[in-house]
């Protein structure tokens, strides 16, 4: 297999990795024994430097967003003199398909390593249509940005205010929004919405926050049922369940523990709506809307895809991490990322 796989030039190997990365889902281990997940792969470089730019991956529990360098063999990066050119100090991962040389003992690298099985990539190589996303990978991405996004607005605001005033201002954006838009007029009167405002800082939510900061919950798929199964006053579970994903969810990620962060994943990844947008199947007349994440991923599709555009071309558009989401330095807890 290493001899068929070697054969190939590294111009079609790399975009083979392009393609392979971009189901997101995908959870491996570098060759020091950090867990690795590649949110996006980034752009492909033709050019001189680091062959994808504008990476974002999830290692070891910290975001980090930079560039990634791909060889045959890991003595490359010596060999092809990177060590010594600046163009690739913000490389944050090397993929290798053979690690002939371990570079930590010959230089000092500031980077984590890949070390991807070969059968994989082969096999990504004689994969029809390899070059086109999938529609539920390309969801995917964007139900994880949409997720992202909401998570770093929400840290920067508890950076200088109380969960409870976060939860607070957060709710009555949200709500605001939400009863502004004409086709809800008659489902909730402006009282309602600002008594469920006025009581969202001493309601289960509340509390329920409280816990994950405490570490009194471990934020199972149980809990989170419970907790959305009782109304706060007199509200729809729909209502709910959109003020827990919208509001709630990007509280919690912000300030849960490594094990709890991941059952937050996994309840987002796992949950049913419970009602469908009608709004969106305008737009995905195809779309079954069976999770709250695929509707998740369509409605930031359509943010990102602001002008008329054939569903086609939506899942042909190459995701780009850093032209939809803004990100910055964030240097302590409880959500850590680095930006190289």
């Amino acid at each position: 297999m290493g001899n068929n796989i070697f054969k190939y030039n590294e111009i079609i190997l790399q975009k083979a990795i392009e393609t392979f990365f971009q189901n997101n889902t995908q959870q491996f281990t570098t060759t020091n024994g950090k867990k690795l997940q590649i949110i996006s792969i980034g752009d492909f470089n033709p050019d001189f430097g680091p062959d994808f730019r504008n990476s974002c991956i999830y290692i070891d529990n910290e975001i980090k967003i930079g560039d990634v360098e791909f060889h045959k063999k890991s003595s490359e990066w010596i060999k092809h003199n990177h060590h010594t050119n600046p163009n690739y100090n913000k490389v944050i991962l090397h993929i290798i398909l053979q690690n002939d040389i371990e570079l930590t003992e010959k230089i000092k690298v500031k980077f984590d390593t890949l070390l991807l099985d070969e059968k994989a990539l082969w096999n990504e190589l004689h994969k029809p249509n390899t070059s086109i996303k999938s529609n539920e990978i390309t969801q995917r991405e964007f139900a994880l940005l949409r997720l992202l996004k909401k998570t770093i607005e929400t840290y920067y605001l508890l950076k200088n205010n109380s969960i409870e005033e976060v939860l607070s201002v957060n709710t009555n954006s949200f709500l605001s929004r939400y009863f502004h838009r004409r086709r809800r007029y008659n489902l909730y009167n402006l009282e309602e919405i600002q008594n469920l405002t006025k009581n969202i800082a001493s309601s289960n939510f509340s509390y329920f926050l409280t816990n994950i900061y405490s570490n009194k919950i471990n934020l199972s798929q149980d809990e989170i049922s419970k907790l959305l199964a009782k109304s706060i006053l007199n509200e729809g579970k729909h209502l709910r369940t959109e003020l827990f994903v919208n509001v709630v969810l990007p509280i919690s990620f912000c300030i849960a523990n490594n094990s709890q962060k991941e059952n937050i994943l996994d309840w987002y990844w796992n949950a049913k709506t419970v009602c469908k947008y009608t709004s969106l199947y305008k737009f995905f007349p195809e779309e079954t809307q069976t999770y709250i994440w695929q509707q998740q991923a369509l409605i930031e599709i359509l943010k990102t895809n602001q002008h008329k555009i054939n569903n086609d071309e939506i899942y042909r558009n190459e995701f780009n991490f850093l032209k939809n989401i803004r990100m910055a330095n964030l240097n302590s807890p409880p959500f850590y990322m680095k930006i190289n």
